[in-house]
Protein backbone atom coordinates (compact mmCIF):
# COMPACT_ATOMS: atom_id res chain seq x y z
CA UNK A 1 0.00 0.00 0.00
CA UNK A 2 1.31 3.38 -0.72
CA UNK A 3 1.69 5.72 2.13
CA UNK A 4 0.45 9.23 0.81
CA UNK A 5 1.89 12.67 2.23
CA UNK A 6 -0.19 15.83 2.92
CA UNK A 7 -0.03 17.05 -0.50
CA UNK A 8 -1.14 14.22 -2.44
CA UNK A 9 -4.52 14.03 -0.26
CA UNK A 10 -5.27 16.98 -0.55
CA UNK A 11 -4.85 16.19 -4.49
CA UNK A 12 -7.38 13.77 -4.24
CA UNK A 13 -9.84 15.39 -1.73
CA UNK A 14 -9.42 18.35 -4.90
CA UNK A 15 -10.03 15.89 -7.91
CA UNK A 16 -12.72 14.23 -5.43
CA UNK A 17 -14.35 17.22 -5.04
CA UNK A 18 -14.42 18.01 -8.78
CA UNK A 19 -16.16 14.26 -9.12
CA UNK A 20 -19.10 15.44 -6.69
CA UNK A 21 -20.53 17.93 -8.35
CA UNK A 22 -21.36 15.98 -11.47
CA UNK A 23 -24.39 13.47 -12.02
CA UNK A 24 -24.03 10.29 -10.44
CA UNK A 25 -21.32 10.24 -7.97
CA UNK A 26 -21.20 7.56 -5.51
CA UNK A 27 -18.37 7.95 -3.14
CA UNK A 28 -16.30 4.39 -3.45
CA UNK A 29 -16.87 4.40 -7.64
CA UNK A 30 -14.99 7.63 -7.22
CA UNK A 31 -12.43 6.51 -5.16
CA UNK A 32 -11.95 3.54 -7.11
CA UNK A 33 -11.64 5.72 -10.29
CA UNK A 34 -9.29 8.54 -8.89
CA UNK A 35 -7.09 5.15 -7.37
CA UNK A 36 -7.03 3.33 -10.75
CA UNK A 37 -6.38 6.72 -12.58
CA UNK A 38 -3.86 7.68 -10.18
CA UNK A 39 -1.92 4.26 -10.57
CA UNK A 40 -2.17 5.06 -14.34
CA UNK A 41 -0.54 8.73 -14.58
CA UNK A 42 1.98 7.16 -11.75
CA UNK A 43 2.63 4.29 -14.75
CA UNK A 44 3.10 6.73 -17.34
CA UNK A 45 5.88 8.96 -14.85
CA UNK A 46 7.69 6.18 -14.13
CA UNK A 47 7.76 4.47 -17.15
CA UNK A 48 11.41 5.18 -17.71
CA UNK A 49 12.81 4.31 -14.35
CA UNK A 50 14.41 0.44 -13.67
CA UNK A 51 11.99 -1.53 -12.08
CA UNK A 52 13.87 -1.29 -9.03
CA UNK A 53 13.10 2.66 -8.72
CA UNK A 54 9.20 2.01 -9.70
CA UNK A 55 9.15 -0.38 -6.87
CA UNK A 56 10.22 2.45 -4.17
CA UNK A 57 8.52 5.03 -5.92
CA UNK A 58 5.55 7.27 -4.01
CA UNK A 59 2.40 8.84 -5.92
CA UNK A 60 3.06 12.63 -6.37
CA UNK A 61 -0.19 14.87 -6.08
CA UNK A 62 0.13 15.36 -9.75
CA UNK A 63 -0.94 12.13 -10.00
CA UNK A 64 -3.95 12.00 -8.43
CA UNK A 65 -5.46 15.23 -10.43
CA UNK A 66 -6.64 15.49 -13.73
CA UNK A 67 -4.66 16.85 -16.90
CA UNK A 68 -5.11 20.17 -17.24
CA UNK A 69 -5.63 21.40 -20.49
CA UNK A 70 -5.37 25.35 -21.19
CA UNK A 71 -4.44 27.73 -23.91
CA UNK A 72 -6.74 28.62 -26.92
CA UNK A 73 -9.83 26.15 -27.31
CA UNK A 74 -8.83 26.79 -31.30
CA UNK A 75 -6.25 24.31 -31.21
CA UNK A 76 -8.93 21.46 -30.14
CA UNK A 77 -11.83 22.68 -32.99
CA UNK A 78 -9.22 23.80 -35.60
CA UNK A 79 -9.77 20.60 -38.07
CA UNK A 80 -13.25 20.74 -37.64
CA UNK A 81 -15.19 22.60 -40.17
CA UNK A 82 -18.45 25.00 -39.09
CA UNK A 83 -17.44 25.27 -35.08
CA UNK A 84 -17.26 29.19 -34.91
CA UNK A 85 -20.31 29.16 -32.73
CA UNK A 86 -18.82 26.09 -30.30
CA UNK A 87 -15.58 28.07 -30.55
CA UNK A 88 -16.75 31.47 -29.68
CA UNK A 89 -18.82 30.26 -26.40
CA UNK A 90 -15.49 28.46 -25.66
CA UNK A 91 -13.92 31.39 -25.55
CA UNK A 92 -15.85 33.42 -23.79
CA UNK A 93 -15.97 30.34 -21.06
CA UNK A 94 -12.54 30.84 -20.49
CA UNK A 95 -12.78 34.36 -20.27
CA UNK A 96 -15.45 33.97 -17.27
CA UNK A 97 -13.25 31.15 -16.05
CA UNK A 98 -10.35 33.43 -15.58
CA UNK A 99 -11.91 36.33 -14.30
CA UNK A 100 -13.93 34.27 -11.79
CA UNK A 101 -10.72 32.58 -10.34
CA UNK A 102 -9.08 36.20 -10.52
CA UNK A 103 -11.60 37.14 -8.55
CA UNK A 104 -11.57 34.03 -5.76
CA UNK A 105 -15.56 32.95 -7.14
CA UNK A 106 -16.98 29.73 -7.94
CA UNK A 107 -16.81 29.55 -11.89
CA UNK A 108 -19.27 27.27 -12.57
CA UNK A 109 -21.78 28.98 -10.50
CA UNK A 110 -21.82 31.79 -13.71
CA UNK A 111 -22.97 29.41 -16.30
CA UNK A 112 -24.27 26.89 -17.61
CA UNK A 113 -22.38 23.50 -19.13
CA UNK A 114 -24.88 22.04 -21.46
CA UNK A 115 -24.92 22.29 -25.58
CA UNK A 116 -27.01 21.22 -27.89
CA UNK A 117 -26.23 20.10 -31.15
CA UNK A 118 -28.74 20.38 -34.18
CA UNK A 119 -28.55 19.58 -37.36
CA UNK A 120 -25.74 19.60 -39.85
CA UNK A 121 -22.82 22.60 -38.88
CA UNK A 122 -22.79 25.56 -41.20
Amino acid sequence: GWALDEACLLAAVEALEAQRRKPNFGNAGAVNNLLSSAVLRMEARLRKLTPAQRAAAAPVPDDFLPPRQGGDPKAIFDDLIGCREVLAKLREWQATILACQAMGRDPLASFELNFRFVGAPD
